[in-house]
C-alpha cells in the first residue's frame, strides 16, 4: 500500500513539474505619450517565434525553451528595438515595459519645429485651391526640408494630399472645419511657441487621439502642464507679407499645488508687405490653465485666437483692370 501511495505521489509530482511551462511576457508603450502600442511584431530571434502585441500593448510567449535569446520589436511605424532576454525554466519571465519611438518614416515626426505663415493660406478657399497647409517641419530628411522651405510657396503637396485629408486636433478635439473639411491654420497664426508641441501620426494608424487620416493626423498639446516653466520673448524682421513679428510666452509649469498656467501673445504688422498696396495687422493670443488632480485626472481650460486684418493678392486680367479704370 505504501509503495502504491509513493508511486501516485511521484506521478503527481511529475505532472506538476511538467505543467510548469516557461513563458515570457511584457508590454510595449509609446515613449512620448505612454500609450499602449498594439499590432507591433514581437519576435524571439533565435527561436524564430513571433507574436503581435494586443490592444493594451502586451505580448506573451508560452511553452518556450529556457535560456538566452534576443527580443526583437519591429514595425514600419516604429524604430526597431533588439534587447537580450534570459528565460529561467518553469516560470513566468518578465521582459518589463519596452518603450518605442516613431520611425523616421513618419515625416511629421515628434519634436519638429513648425512655422505657420498665413500668407500662403486662404480661409475662404474652396477645396484645395488655397488650403495647402504651410506647416513646415525642420527635419534631417533632405526631401522634407526642401519641400518645406523651398517648395511650400508654390503650394507643393506633401505626399500629394490636400489639407482636407489630414486631421488636426487640439487637446484631442478635432478642429477641422466641418464644411470645408480642412484645418484653418489662420486660427493659430503667430502662436508658434504655444502650438509647438505636437503628437503626429502618418496615415491610417490608430492613436490615443484619432483613428488617423490618409494624410496623417496631428494633435496639438495645449494643456498648460505640458509647457516647461519659464518665459521667452522674440522679435523678427522680415520682407514677407508682414515686416515685423513679435512673440512673448510665459509658463509656470506644473506647480506644487497642482496648477499650471501658460500664456502667449504674438503680433505681426506691415504698413505694406512685399506686394504693393498690401498691409498686415494681426494679433495672436493664447491662454491655458490646468488643474492636475493625479496622474489620470485633470481639468483644463484653453482659449486662443488670431484676429487679423490684411490684404491678399490675387491674379487679375487686364480687361478687369480696364473696366474699373485702374491701370
Amino acid at each position: 500500500m505504501k509503495q502504491l501511495l509513493f508511486l501516485i505521489l511521484l506521478i503527481l509530482t511529475g505532472l506538476s513539474g511538467f505543467a510548469q511551462h516557461t513563458s515570457l511576457q511584457g508590454v510595449v508603450l509609446n515613449a512620448v505619450t505612454n500609450a499602449p502600442v498594439g499590432g507591433i511584431s514581437v519576435q524571439l530571434k533565435n527561436r524564430e517565434l513571433t507574436t503581435v502585441t494586443t490592444s493594451d500593448g502586451s505580448f506573451y510567449f508560452d511553452g518556450i525553451t529556457p535560456g538566452a535569446d534576443v527580443l526583437v520589436i519591429a514595425s514600419p511605424e516604429v524604430q526597431t528595438i533588439e534587447m537580450p532576454v534570459n528565460m529561467a525554466a518553469a516560470q513566468v519571465n518578465h521582459a518589463g515595459t519596452v518603450y518605442v519611438t516613431a520611425n523616421l518614416f513618419n515625416l511629421l515626426k515628434e519634436g519638429s519645429i513648425s512655422l505657420v505663415e498665413e500668407e500662403t493660406i486662404g480661409d475662404e478657399a474652396e477645396y484645395g485651391d488655397y488650403n495647402i497647409s504651410a506647416l513646415m517641419t525642420a527635419s534631417d530628411d533632405v526631401y522634407v526640408s526642401t519641400m518645406s522651405y523651398n517648395l511650400s510657396a508654390v503650394r507643393f503637396k506633401l505626399r500629394g494630399y490636400d489639407n482636407r485629408y489630414s486631421d488636426v486636433h487640439i487637446n484631442g478635439v478635432n478642429f477641422n472645419d466641418p464644411e470645408r473639411g480642412s484645418f484653418s491654420y489662420g486660427l493659430i497664426g503667430g502662436l508658434n511657441d504655444a502650438t509647438r508641441s505636437k503628437d503626429n501620426m502618418s496615415g491610417l494608424s490608430p492613436s490615443s487621439f484619432s483613428y488617423g487620416q490618409i494624410g496623417g493626423a496631428t494633435n496639438i498639446l495645449a494643456n498648460a502642464a505640458n509647457y516647461a516653466p519659464g518665459g521667452r520673448v522674440g522679435i523678427a524682421l522680415t520682407n514677407r507679407a508682414y515686416k515685423v513679428r513679435t512673440m512673448a510666452t510665459v509658463s509656470t509649469g506644473l506647480m506644487d499645488n497642482g496648477w499650471a498656467i501658460t500664456g502667449s501673445l504674438g503680433y505681426r504688422w506691415a504698413d505694406e508687405g512685399f506686394i504693393e498696396g498690401s498691409f498686415y495687422n494681426s494679433l495672436g493670443y493664447f491662454f491655458s490653465a490646468e488643474k492636475v488632480f493625479n496622474k489620470k485626472h485633470s481639468l483644463s481650460f484653453m482659449t486662443l485666437g488670431s484676429p487679423t486684418q490684411r490684404t491678399q493678392q490675387s491674379p487679375n486680367l487686364q480687361e478687369t483692370m480696364d473696366l474699373v479704370d485702374n491701370p
